[in-house]
């Protein structure tokens, strides 16, 4: 789960970061790294990243992917809790009882296993949909330049790795 998140936030810092998106951006690219790490913050956070990403990279008019976000989010902050009644369910089974009253007290566990993993499974296919999603539009440059209140083509300067002083610098005037 550790390295599914670490990739998942490294892409959505990079898709964040694109020079391919409307640069209007309501959130700064690095808290797609840091809405993962902060706590409470990381309950609520990382879902209106991947929202506003969206937001930024269809074109007007467009159909979004904030109902998929939503399952995706509404599974992922599911899991903690389904994890911890997974763990308290293995903690009460008895491993000197006997084999009759052993399988009594495996049998929750053995549900509570295989509703965890449903739900792991949800959250990674939502997630790999709204990637391959939100890839696609990110990669096609729909939204660069056409969010509301935003400038025209993607970020000033994007892109050339030039300050905006250094820029003016080495602009050559003609006479």
């Amino acid at each position: 789960a550790v390295t599914s998140v670490a990739a998942f936030a490294l892409w959505l810092y990079l898709a964040s970061a694109s020079d391919r998106v409307d640069w209007y951006a309501r959130y700064w690219p690095g808290w797609a790294l840091l809405a993962w790490v902060l706590p409470w913050v990381n309950l609520v956070l990382p879902a209106l990243v991947v929202l506003d990403l969206d937001r930024r990279s269809r074109r007007p008019g467009a159909a979004g992917a904030r109902r998929p976000v939503q399952w995706w989010w509404a599974t992922w902050v599911a899991l903690w809790p389904a994890a911890g009644v997974m763990a308290a369910s293995w903690g009460a089974v008895d491993p000197w009882a006997t084999p009759l009253t052993w399988a009594e007290t495996v049998r929750p566990a053995a549900l509570a296993t295989a509703a965890l993993y449903v739900l792991y499974a949800a959250c990674a296919l939502l997630a790999r949909h709204i990637v391959v999603r939100l890839t696609a539009a990110v990669l096609s440059g729909a939204g660069a330049g056409a969010g509301a209140g935003s400038a025209p083509g993607p970020r000033p300067g994007a892109g050339d790795g030039m300050r905006p002083t250094d820029r003016e610098a080495t602009s050559i005037e003609e006479p």
